[in-house]
């Protein structure tokens, strides 16, 4: 399924688009896609910066780029796009989809920009989209570089809130910190930083899920 049904009926893909509710689990479903990861991955960082920008970080084994043999296009591609493709993604690897929700796509489909950075490889790749429509599609950008002495990895992505679709898209940091702090209980091996570029005065907390 593609990504008019969750324009249509927001609310029932990603909760209420009026109180906040929602607009923390956009963010949410990014970790939730990140924590999935684990192993390798054991950090993630979400960045709230100007312009209702959010980043999601982490240092996974990046999202698959090899092309799915059903759809006939990179996997990073169809996480982006359809919905259900989180669910068969995670039982293919045998992973339990109780973390993610929704997806990568719902996150997309409700976002005015997003855009997604890959490290895979030793090569980089990047696509970007706006109001769930492709800018461009997936395409290796170069060598993924170093990182601490090693090629480096994982993903990040970052996305604006459609004002089309959320009352207000301006990140509360109190109320986001609580959403976030509910996958302790996970306890998966992941250390979980939220940060606030935002203004003056950065502020930053970090925890254990």
């Amino acid at each position: 399924m593609g990504l008019e049904q969750v324009q249509l009926r927001p609310g029932m893909y990603i909760g209420n688009c009026a109180d906040g509710t929602g607009l923390d689990n956009m963010a949410a479903e990014l970790v939730a896609s990140a924590m999935a990861e684990a192993p390798p991955c054991n950090a993630i960082a979400v960045t709230l910066h100007d312009g209702d920008v959010v980043a999601v970080r982490d240092n996974g084994a990046g999202l698959p780029v090899d092309t799915d043999p059903e759809w006939e296009v990179p996997l990073a591609e169809l996480l982006a796009t359809q919905i259900h493709a989180t669910a068969r993604y995670n039982a293919r690897r045998h992973k339990p989809d109780d973390l993610g929700g929704a997806g990568l796509a719902v996150v997309n489909a409700l976002s005015e920009e997003f855009a997604i950075r890959i490290w895979r490889g030793s090569l980089e790749y990047a696509m970007r989209f706006y109001l769930g429509a492709f800018v461009h599609r997936l395409q290796c950008t170069g060598a993924a570089g170093n990182h601490k002495g090693l090629p480096r990895r994982g993903t990040e992505i970052a996305f604006i809130p459609s004002p089309r679709y959320f009352a207000s898209t301006t990140y509360d940091f109190d109320r986001l910190e609580r959403r976030l702090r509910a996958f302790e209980f996970f306890q998966c091996g992941v250390t979980i930083t939220l940060s606030d570029k935002r203004g003056d005065e950065d502020r930053e907390v970090t925890f254990a899920a």
